[in-house]
C-alpha cells in the first residue's frame, strides 16, 4: 500500500512526523504487527516507512502474507490501523521511546567514515544543506502525537492509495 507523501524538508515537522507515525504503527512493537505477525500468524512481516527524499514520493505499508487468501483482512486491518491511530493518538511514552530508538539506531549506524560520508551526503543530497543531519533530529524532538494525527489524516488518505500485489496466481484476491 502505498501512500503519495510530500518531499522531505528541515523546515517544519510534517515530514519527520510522518516518518515517526509509519514508525510507530508498523514497528515490531505495534499492537498491528502483534495482532498479524505473532498472535493471527496471517503475515510474516508487516512494515512501513517513508523515505526522505527531494520530490513528493510515497509512504509505504508492506506486509508479506502467510496465505494469499487473507490479503483483503490483512489489508483491511493496516486500513483500519491507520484510520484509529489518526483519531487516538500515541502515548507520550511510546511517542519518546520511538524518539530514542530512532536518534540511537542512526547514532550506532555511525560507526565508520564511509557511514558518517554516507550518511551525511544523503540529508545534503536531499536538502542542499549538512546541518540538515542535526535540524532533522531537532524536529524529531519537536514532533507531538498531534502532529502525527495531522500529516496522517493529510497524507495516508484513501485518494492518493495505490496497491500493488504481487502474487503467483492470476487472479489476486484483493478487492
Amino acid at each position: 500500500m502505498n501512500y503519495k507523501a510530500p518531499a522531505y524538508t528541515d523546515k517544519n515537522t510534517e515530514t519527520v512526523a510522518l516518518d515517526l507515525f509509519m514508525t510507530m504503527l508498523f514497528s515490531e512493537k505495534s499492537k498491528l504487527y502483534n495482532k498479524l505477525v505473532v498472535t493471527e500468524q496471517k503475515a510474516r512481516s508487516v512494515n512501513g516507512n517513508f523515505f526522505f527524499t527531494r520530490d513528493p514520493y510515497l509512504a509505504s505499508v508492506q506486509a508479506s502474507l502467510v496465505d494469499e487468501k487473507d490479503m483483503q483482512y490483512v489489508r483491511d486491518e493496516i486500513t483500519k490501523a491507520i484510520e484509529e491511530a489518526k483519531t487516538k493518538p500515541f502515548s507520550e511514552n511510546e511517542i519518546a521511546d520511538a524518539k530514542s530508538r530512532l536518534r540511537y539506531s542512526f547514532a550506532m549506524r555511525m560507526d565508520s567514515p564511509s557511514q558518517i560520508a554516507n550518511n551525511l551526503s544523503f540529508f545534503t543530497w536531499v536538502t542542499n544543506n549538512p546541518e540538515s543531519v542535526n535540524i532533522t533530529y531537532a524536529l524529531y524532538d519537536k514532533v507531538t502525537a498531534n502532529d502525527m494525527m495531522e500529516a496522517a489524516k493529510k497524507y495516508l488518505i484513501p485518494t492518493g492509495l495505490t496497491i500493488s500485489t504481487i502474487s503467483g496466481h492470476e487472479n489476486c484476491p484483493i478487492k
